[in-house]
């Protein structure tokens, strides 16, 4: 589906309709960007595009001006912004996916295309301390059959919260299917997403 150089950006007023895309050109009050997937841009509304250059992280408020037939599209930048987070993350703890990690199970707290962040209801042991070890994450995701294995290293351990942040191993089809079946399951919550 994709050659893994894209980017994602989603709609201001609704977090859950992401799309990703390639950057084209780069102007000084617009970008020009190819469209990704089969997204339909609505020209009412705003969107919000996150992008690495140079080794920082920006996200810009869009409107689109014009679409071409490849799926490219002109937009207008309203606003822009440095951002600490290379890809937004979503709050998905009321949706109570279950995550297998070693001996424990948590819940997923949050998922971006770069990581994770579990929860869980007992204390951690000692063994997650180590910063930079890989673990499997087995997700037990609603609607499918089957347990989602990811590839990730701890990069934080938080014992007071009981919680574990995790960086995936790779950006690769399987952490994409994940994150778009789990914002699809956000559409429709009505709670706030975005953290």
């Amino acid at each position: 589906m994709f050659d893994f150089e894209f980017h994602i950006a989603h709609e201001v007023d609704n977090p859950t309709h992401i799309f990703f895309y390639k950057p084209i050109n780069i102007g000084v009050n617009t970008l020009k960007v190819k469209i990704l997937d089969n997204f339909d841009i609505d020209f009412d509304k705003s969107y919000q595009l996150y992008l690495n250059m140079g080794g920082s992280n920006f996200s810009f408020i869009t409107k689109p001006l014009k679409k071409s037939s490849n799926n490219e599209v002109e937009l207008l930048v309203q606003e822009s912004r440095i951002e600490l987070r290379k890809y937004p993350r979503l709050k998905t703890e009321h949706l109570n996916v279950k995550v297998f990690v070693r001996t424990l199970e948590g819940i997923l707290a949050d998922i971006s295309l770069g990581g994770c962040k579990l929860k869980f209801n007992s204390p951690i042991p000692s063994s997650f301390f180590e910063k930079g070890a890989k673990a499997k994450l087995s997700m037990a995701i609603p609607g499918i059959e089957n347990l989602v294995d990811l590839s990730a290293y701890i990069v934080n351990v938080n014992p007071k919260e009981h919680a574990v942040s995790f960086a995936f191993e790779t950006k690769d089809n399987k952490v994409l299917t994940t994150y778009k079946t789990i914002s699809d399951l956000l559409k429709g919550k009505g709670k706030e997403i975005l953290s």
